[in-house]
């Protein structure tokens, strides 16, 4: 009643929609990194969209099917496959004993989300299922998963959803232009720092991980030098070390910093980033609190009707 991973992958962790009400404590959300596409594999299986999914980075897993059930793949396009028999994303399938799961090349993205019906039974730390690497715990072990793990989950084999999601909701996998909010930081960057930010590429360098993304690109330096006091930073924050080179706090980021914050990324376009590979390039687009808030509302809308609907009828989004 299982999942037996035959071959782990790059990083393969388990993670849900991360730990809620911890950070005050110290406790990193984790996470998640696409929650959209964690979400939507999730909604397609008839699962709450905080069930533990598999996060799978670059280079996926090999999987053995040791009992029958369905599965979900949504977010980056790293050819998944069945049987070796290539499965579309945002699709439910059924799997049976015996099946094998597998992933090949990127071909758009780095991160997908593998769904089971009805999440894999684990044990919840905090009230989550996510894997924080760096202190050892909650998914499997605290630790990504290894060649021979196996992921439990309880069996089910019936009848199959029939649709899909639209490939149009996974566009955003091509997009390169992240929103931002100004941070509370802002002003003490020259205008020559602030233009070249709002204007210029950056590139995602090598040190790039769940924790945060480091950029390459013009410096973006204060007006004089100045104490800013370590307090609380989130997820998206944007924050500028003395080099000058941003870095992009994301899912298992600290919470709190002293570096000025020149920015946050918007909410909805944190899936964005979570599909950039090192060295991809983004830029950063001013918007206001009421786009963000705006752009947020559309993707809660577009989730509750896709929710809707599988719950009307069990066929699905075609």
């Amino acid at each position: 009643m299982s999942f037996y991973i035959n071959k782990s992958g790059l990083f393969t962790t388990i993670q849900d929609l991360g730990r809620i009400g911890y950070r005050k404590y110290g406790v990193p959300k984790s996470g998640a990194m696409d929650e959209w596409a964690c979400g939507l594999a999730n909604i397609m299986l008839h699962n709450s969209t905080d069930c533990p999914c598999l996060e799978i980075t670059l280079m996926g897993p090999v999987i053995d099917v040791l009992a029958p059930t369905q599965i979900c793949v949504c977010g980056g396009n790293l050819s998944p496959k069945i049987n070796l028999t290539p499965i579309e994303n945002g699709k439910p399938y059924l799997v049976k004993k015996g099946d094998s799961i597998s992933f090949g090349r990127v071909i758009s993205g780095c991160r997908a989300y593998l769904a089971v019906k009805g999440g894999f039974t684990l044990s919840p730390i905090l009230n989550s299922y996510s894997t924080y690497v760096p202190s050892a715990f909650g998914g499997l072990h605290g630790k990504p998963i290894q060649n021979g793990d196996t992921l439990p989950f309880t069996p089910i084999d019936e009848e199959l959803f029939k649709r899909k999601i639209s490939p149009a909701l996974f566009k955003y996998l091509e997009a390169d232009s992240i929103r931002i909010l100004r941070g509370r930081h802002f002003d003490d960057f020259t205008k020559c720092s602030q233009n070249a930010f709002l204007s210029t590429p950056y590139q995602l360098s090598a040190k790039a991980n769940r924790m945060g993304y480091r950029l390459n690109g013009e410096p973006v330096l204060t007006q004089m030098k100045k104490h800013y006091p370590t307090e609380g930073v989130t997820i998206g924050t944007i924050q500028v070390p003395p080099n000058g080179n941003p870095i992009i706090l994301l899912s298992d980021a600290q919470t709190t910093g002293g570096y000025p914050k020149i920015a946050h990324v918007i909410t909805g376009d944190l899936r964005i980033l979570a599909q950039k590979k090192r060295r991809d390039t983004i830029s950063f687009q001013e918007v206001t609190l009421e786009e963000a808030l705006r752009i947020y509302q559309q993707l809660e809308r577009i989730k509750r009707q896709i929710e809707a609907v599988m719950n009307i009828n069990k066929g699905g989004l075609s």
